[in-house]
């Protein structure tokens, strides 16, 4: 009986220092793991700006260059005009198509300037 009851304590005894072991593991890792995980957030949240930046320089020449490009096409549109006159009806109809779509990209700027997530939406669509 003694002999059982000392085997029924060493049982209990281990048992006590394993859940103890597995306690302070578990507040261990209930440190660390956040930890960890911040650390992964702040990198990925870095990341992510750069990526930001650099998408919205790229977004800005890209303007840029389709407003030059579009003046570019408004002068030359315009001194031809000039210079030949709308010799037919569908010549008339082209330059009208021109004046247009520079419009359009006119209204897409001022529109992305206003509102930059509306104008992401509307660069899918160019």
């Amino acid at each position: 009986m003694i002999e059982m009851q000392a085997k029924t304590e060493n049982e209990l005894i281990a048992s006590v220092q394993s859940l103890r072991k597995k306690v302070q593991q578990c507040l261990d890792d209930g440190v660390r793991l956040p930890v960890q995980d911040l650390k992964n957030l702040e990198g990925e949240n870095f990341q992510l700006l750069k990526q930001q930046d650099y998408s919205s320089r790229v977004l800005r020449i890209q303007k840029d260059e389709v407003e030059r490009l579009t003046s570019q096409l408004m002068a030359t549109s315009a001194r031809l005009q000039k210079k030949r006159g709308p010799a037919h009806p569908q010549m008339a109809y082209s330059l009208q198509k021109e004046e247009n779509l520079a419009s359009m990209l006119g209204v897409f700027s001022q529109t992305q300037n206003q509102d930059p997530e509306v104008g992401s939406l509307l660069q899918l669509f160019m």
